[in-house]
C-alpha cells in the first residue's frame, strides 16, 4: 500500500532523542582502504574526507592557554638558525568541526619564496573510536603531503627514536639530497587528543632540539580542555 503523501510523516528522531553522530573513524578508515587499494583515487578520497571532517562550523576565540599548545614560527626560529618569521604570515584559529571535535591550529606559509612552512594543530574529541580513526587518517594524509613537499628532492626517514609521546605517535625526518635535515613531521595521540605538527625549511635530527620544541606543548596538552 502506497503511503498518502499528504499525511504528516513521523519525525526522523523521536522527541528526546538526538540524531546519531556520524562516525569520523569509519570515514577515515574507508579512505585509508581506498588509498591502499587505489593510490590515486585513494589519495583523492582521503583528501576529500579530510576536507569534510575539517570543515569549521563554528569559529571560537583563542585563549592564551591554547596559544601555548601549538608550535609557532617564532618559537621555531629560536632554534632554527637563520629563520626570521614575518608575523603577518602566521594565522592562529580555533573552531568546532563538522564531526563535533574541536581544533586549535597555527599556520605559517612562506614556502612560495623558499621560506618556512609550518602547520601545527591540536584536535580534541569526546569519542575514542573517532579519535583513533582520525589519528590514522591524519597520519597517512600528513605523511603523504609531507612527502609531496619534496618535489623529487631528498627523502623522508622514520625517526621515532627522537621523540615518542602518548598511546600512539610517529616522527618523520625530511632529508635533502645531501642527507641534511630539512623538515620534521610528528603526530601523536593520547586518549581523545591529537597533536600534529609538520614544518619544512628547517629541520632537526637531534633529540634535544625536538624535545625542547615539542615536549612543553605536549605537557600542557595533557591538562587542556576546549
Amino acid at each position: 500500500m502506497t503511503p498518502d503523501p499528504y499525511l504528516p510523516r513521523p519525525p526522523l528522531n523521536p522527541p528526546g532523542q538526538t540524531p546519531p553522530r556520524r562516525s569520523s573513524a569509519r570515514m577515515w578508515l574507508l579512505a585509508i582502504a581506498l588509498l591502499i587499494a587505489l593510490p590515486i583515487g585513494g589519495l583523492v578520497a582521503l583528501f576529500g574526507v579530510g576536507l569534510i571532517l575539517s570543515k569549521v562550523v563554528e569559529e571560537l576565540p583563542v585563549t592564551e592557554e591554547e596559544r601555548a599548545i601549538v608550535l609557532t614560527a617564532e618559537e621555531l626560529a629560536e632554534l632554527g638558525a637563520g629563520l626570521e618569521p614575518q608575523p603577518h604570515l602566521g594565522k592562529l584559529t580555533k573552531g568546532k568541526l563538522r564531526d563535533g571535535s574541536y581544533e586549535v591550529r597555527y599556520e605559517y606559509d612562506a614556502s612560495d619564496s623558499g621560506g618556512l612552512f609550518l602547520d601545527s594543530s591540536v584536535s580534541v574529541d569526546d569519542d575514542l573510536d573517532s579519535t583513533i580513526g582520525a589519528y590514522a587518517g591524519m597520519d597517512v594524509a600528513g605523511r603523504a603531503g609531507f612527502a609531496l613537499m619534496l618535489g623529487g628532492e631528498g627523502k623522508t626517514v622514520r625517526r621515532d627514536d627522537l621523540i615518542r609521546w602518548g598511546e600512539q605517535s610517529r616522527h618523520e625526518l625530511l632529508q635533502d639530497n645531501q642527507g641534511q635535515p630539512a623538515g620534521n613531521f610528528f603526530i601523536a595521540r593520547q586518549g581523545t587528543k591529537i597533536f600534529n605538527v609538520s614544518f619544512v625549511g628547517v629541520g632537526f635530527d637531534d633529540r634535544e632540539s625536538i624535545e625542547a620544541l615539542l615536549l612543553p606543548k605536549l605537557e600542557r596538552l595533557e591538562g587542556y580542555r576546549p
